[in-house]
């Protein structure tokens, strides 16, 4: 008998409160994670089934799933039998004592070589001569291969192949050939161009489960001024490809990487840049935590934002990698 199948059976034979619910909470939840199941529908069957007089379900349920969790991650398997392995979070110690000291120094070293955004410009190694309007294809050109599948579009467009999700060379003739103005977002890796599922268990063509190449992580510093943005980014020692300017209060910087660890895999990239980069380093120097996902929305260079009256546009760009 599968897994699948000890698992239908373990929720048809429910027992009462004193004989071994927690047990049975318990074996159901790790039965449901080894059959693959997603834990959303493994935490409604036992919901459903459970015995209504327990004190506090939700936390049994919860707590048997997490447990289950962590001893079990079964490869899940996608309509076109492709499978991924689902994500345990790790348990991380932040590599930075006193964030707010280290933060302050590298400002400091950053503001004394790049102390505004004209130097930052002036910097740039691939020279930014033409209007903001035209920074769409000039920025895709300078950071992906042509064939890349990238999705643009507007902050919940689905993933649609084709529609707004195409190949570099297409958002190029777009941009140039038909005068299409760029929308305001773009997701910063290349699609692979198959269905698979979100963190929720959803089908869709633009999550971080259907992400083929992992080459930038976007990072960004609500919290600071605009100069001491600058500052920041010009003294922080990490490969930093692009610096854009959201049209807002921030700077979205693009970082390099291949230049940081060799990212294959969604677990690779969970494991070497949402953990090790981020949350070990990013995020005691203050920098926004939910920018950990490789599939995260970030803006489009050459978007005019009504609201601010501003372009979205490139402020720094170095297409070999080079640091600032």
């Amino acid at each position: 008998m599968g897994a699948i199948d000890r698992y239908q059976d373990n929720l048809s034979n429910p027992p009462r409160t004193g004989e071994g619910v927690h047990s049975w909470v318990m074996s159901s939840a790790t039965l449901g994670i080894m059959a693959g199941l997603p834990p959303e529908q493994i935490h409604a069957d036992l919901w459903q089934t459970i015995p209504q007089d327990r004190k506090n379900p939700d936390r049994e349920i919860y707590d048997a799933l997490t447990k289950a969790l962590s001893t079990y991650r079964p490869d899940v398997k996608l309509s076109d039998d492709s499978t991924y392995r689902r994500y345990t979070p790790l348990k991380t110690t932040p590599i930075i004592r006193n964030g707010e000291a280290v933060q302050k120094k590298i400002i400091a070293e950053g503001e004394a070589r790049c102390p505004d955004e004209v130097d930052l410009w002036d910097l740039s190694p691939l020279r930014l001569w033409h209007e903001p309007q035209y920074d769409a294809p000039f920025f895709l050109q300078a950071m992906f291969e042509k064939q890349d599948l990238l999705w643009l579009g507007e902050r919940y467009d689905k993933g649609v192949i084709g529609i707004n999700i195409l190949p570099v060379s297409e958002w190029l003739h777009r941009f140039r050939k038909n005068g299409k103005l760029p929308p305001p977002f773009l997701i910063q890796n290349p699609f692979s161009g198959k269905e698979g599922l979100t963190h929720d268990g959803k089908p869709s063509f633009r999550c971080d489960n259907t992400i083929v190449a992992f080459k930038y992580a976007i990072c960004e510093h609500d919290t600071l001024s605009r100069n001491e943005q600058i500052s920041l980014w010009s003294g922080i020692k990490l490969p930093v490809k692009a610096i854009v300017d959201t049209g807002g209060k921030s700077l979205h910087a693009w970082l390099d990487c291949s230049k940081l660890a060799k990212i294959a895999t969604i677990e690779d990239w969970r494991r070497e840049i949402k953990s090790k980069l981020y949350e070990q380093g990013l995020q005691p120097l203050g920098f926004d935590p939910s920018c950990t996902n490789p599939s995260r929305l970030t803006r489009m260079p050459g978007h005019f934002r009504a609201e601010t009256g501003r372009y979205q546009r490139i402020l720094w760009i170095a297409p070999e990698g080079r640091c600032i």
